[in-house]
């Protein structure tokens, strides 16, 4: 999986940000996937879809790191 190289900003505690692709055991189902963005200072996830699992609305990760890119300045 080759992901484009955006820039996050960082934690509201000023730590790094890491995004990363987790695959989660949906039982007999199967394996769905999640994006997690991680701080690695204080610990603040978020999880996001990254597959449409059962219709799931999901998103890239463009999308993952402009949402969280966007949604630090507004509470800034």
């Amino acid at each position: 999986m080759k992901e484009t190289k955006l820039k996050l900003h960082p934690c509201y505690c000023g730590g790094e940000m890491e995004l990363k692709k987790v695959a989660q055991d949906g039982g007999m189902d199967g394996t769905y996937w999640n994006w997690e963005l991680t701080c690695k200072t204080c610990g603040l996830t978020r999880v996001y879809a990254a597959d449409g699992f059962y219709g799931r609305k999901y998103k890239t990760f463009e999308e993952v790191v402009d949402d969280w890119n966007r949604n630090k300045i507004k509470r800034l």
